[in-house]
């Protein structure tokens, strides 16, 4: 998946960044797909308030809370979640070419950085894309006649207003244990 590749190209370009063993990995990686799990309900709160007004759609309020949720749960489970393996093989954490790889813990700055990445490629135009296509195939049924409009019409920039309001690197690293607390930074109503 190109999503995949995207990610892989952002973590391997800084060779100096890694885990301390591959269960260390496996552990993190899907953390924060288990994040978006928690925070799906706050998330098609905020879409409702902030969004929806914007659109000009008297159904978008009804369609976010109907869809958006299980929407964006599959995303995470399919794209973070269920690839947590093949992605620590690819940045050499997991697998034979562990040995070959400097593994160690990163400091705050380096996960910061490399979130900060993963931030710009979710929300570029190719793997939003990619997530908009998969979810035509896995989640629009017959049974939800307005899925396929949905998707075309809304979900790109509610993806990005959801992106960039609560994915935030730094807290993100705090979450992960890379970085220290700091409590005039944290939104706790942040999930991400």
């Amino acid at each position: 998946m190109l999503t995949l590749a995207i990610l892989f190209t952002l973590v391997c370009a800084a060779p100096t960044l890694g885990f301390e063993s591959c269960d260390d990995c496996l552990d993190t990686i899907p953390l924060i797909g288990s994040w978006i799990h928690e925070g799906a309900g706050n998330i098609s709160e905020y879409l409702e308030e902030h969004y929806c007004p914007h659109t000009h759609d008297e159904d978008c309020a009804m369609h976010v809370n109907e869809m958006y949720p299980t929407m964006l749960e599959m995303i995470a489970e399919e794209f973070i979640v269920l690839s947590a393996h093949r992605i620590c093989e690819h940045v050499f954490a997991c697998g034979q070419e562990v040995k070959n790889q400097i593994v160690k813990d990163m400091s705050c700055l380096e996960c910061t950085v490399v979130l900060e990445d993963v931030h710009d490629m979710l929300t570029g135009k190719d793997h939003v894309t990619e997530m908009e296509h998969w979810l035509e195939r896995h989640f629009c049924t017959t049974e939800i006649p307005h899925c396929y409009k949905f998707i075309e019409r809304h979900f790109h920039d509610m993806h990005q207003m959801v992106m960039d309001h609560l994915f935030h690197p730094h807290r993100s690293c705090i979450r992960l244990g890379y970085c220290e607390f700091v409590s005039d930074i944290i939104n706790t109503k942040n999930f991400i």
